[in-house]
């Protein structure tokens, strides 16, 4: 894909404001080291291993362990939700106070136990079809599950919505996730009968990779490295 060159300036811009945000805070020898003594004493016992000599080495380790922890909080909070947002000329929307009908959360209630207990694999024009004829049904309306969609987009076709996520989200957030696009494409649908609505859970990059390939990828192996990710969700709903 060729960028433009407006997308590649703000890309730029956004990449220099993050570089511009951890060079201030990166610590150096002027900084005095904060003092961790617990810390310090369980990190004797690795000392050898991480090649680290004396207590002074291992507090500047630890130092520079939680800027880069920093870094990693900066990227997943701020960074790739932005980065994706000028690629797809999107923005973030959050949907709150909203009713569906009642048809459609009990279809949904039905979807999530079912794949939970095993009983279905995830389907996504499946589950879209049985949405569409959840909506369909004379019902009354409840409230509906609040969801945000870090990137939301859409043309006079089709709406597509995406949920950012760390590549190692924790352990049974899977069922949670679901549930949530499960009422945000319900919800869409409901509002734009017309179009094709897509929600995808999306990931900057996959951690199962070579590191001499970095950009590379493998969704197959990365689903399978989640808990429970495959139990939940399509492999066509992951990006």
């Amino acid at each position: 894909m060729t960028l433009s060159k407006d997308i590649i300036e703000k890309i730029s811009i956004e990449t220099i404001r993050v570089l511009k945000s951890r060079f201030d805070t990166i610590p150096d020898e002027d900084i005095k080291i904060r003092n961790m003594p617990f810390h310090v004493a369980f990190l004797r016992a690795f000392y050898g291993k991480i090649d680290v000599k004396d207590d002074n080495e291992a507090l500047k380790f630890l130092t520079l362990s939680q800027w880069f922890h920093g870094l990693s909080t900066t990227l997943g909070q701020s960074y790739f939700e932005n980065i994706a947002q000028i690629l797809s000329n999107g923005e973030k929307r959050t949907f709150k106070n909203y009713k569906i009908k009642k048809s459609v959360r009990d279809k949904i209630s039905e979807i999530i136990n079912d794949l939970k207990s095993g009983e279905r694999s995830p389907d996504v024009d499946e589950e879209n079809k049985e949405l569409r004829e959840a909506l369909l049904e004379d019902s009354e309306y409840v409230n509906g599950l609040e969801f945000t969609a870090d990137v939301y987009f859409e043309d006079k076709d089709k709406v597509i919505m995406i949920e950012l996520k760390t590549v190692r989200p924790n352990a049974g957030e899977m069922r949670g996730e679901k549930q949530k696009i499960l009422y945000g494409k319900s919800y869409i649908m409901q509002i734009k009968p017309n179009k094709q609505v897509y929600y995808f859970i999306g990931f900057p990059y996959d951690p199962t990779e070579n590191p001499k390939n970095p950009c590379g990828y493998d969704k197959e192996r990365f689903m399978n490295s989640l808990i429970e990710f495959s139990k939940y969700f399509d492999k066509r709903e992951c990006v």
